[in-house]
This record gives C-alpha cells, structure tokens and sequence, in this order.
C-alpha cells in the first residue's frame, strides 16, 4: 500500500476547507443529483442523453484533475 506524502496530504486538506473548492462540488453533486431525478422521467435517446451528461458531471466530480486544478488556484490565491 502506498503512504500519502506528508506535503500532498496536507495540501489536500487545505483543498477541502477551501470555500470556492466546496461550493463548486457542492454545486456539481447538486447538479449530478438533478441529472439523476431527471431521467427518472425520461425514456428512449432523451434518456440516453441526459445519462450522457450525468456521466459526464460524475466523472469530473470524481477526476482528480479538477481537485489539483483547484488545489493550484487555492495555493496562487
């Protein structure tokens, strides 16, 4: 198993204080959360499409990327 270097754990909790880094995943779980009562009414390539796009929202709430893009701002501000 690999340790968290002590440095990127210590940036990762400033990440996760940080107001504009909240707001903006509390915004997109919001919007994933829409997107999925959505296709609950939804059939057929409607459907299809707004899976697509909740998919979409999803995955950026999960990639790491937007979490060091954030990390970066939080650290130049």
């Amino acid at each position: 198993m690999q340790t968290l270097d002590p440095r990127l754990g210590a940036a990762l909790l400033r990440l996760q204080a940080n107001p504009d880094y909240q707001l903006y995943r509390d915004w997109l779980t919001a919007s994933l959360n829409q997107a999925d009562e959505a296709n609950r009414r939804l059939d057929g390539p409607a459907l299809h499409r707004s899976q697509g796009r909740a998919l979409a929202l999803e995955e950026l709430l999960k990639a790491p990327q937007t979490a060091q893009q954030a990390l970066a701002r939080a650290q130049r501000g």
